[in-house]
């Protein structure tokens, strides 16, 4: 019971650990960059692909969607 309960706390700390970063973020862009790099992270390349090209929508000079979009494809090829 006690292993479940410390997986359970250490889930809910990454989920806020999470909640924090993203409500920390100005701009729309930047918001959607993190969701992205969050997809990649979890081996969602499509939806990753997807919020980078939402960032760049609405900022085609992001630096971290730029970033980590031009990443991902590198490794891909």
């Amino acid at each position: 019971m006690k292993f479940i309960l410390t997986g359970f706390a250490g889930i809910l700390s990454i989920g806020l650990s999470i909640f924090v970063i993203w409500a920390s973020l100005k701009d729309k862009a930047s918001k959607y960059a993190f969701g992205g790099a969050v997809h990649a992270f979890m081996g969602d390349y499509e939806k990753a692909d997807h919020r980078y090209g939402k960032a760049l929508e609405l900022d085609m000079n992001h630096f971290d969607a730029l970033n980590f979009r031009g990443a991902r494809h590198a490794a891909a090829k």
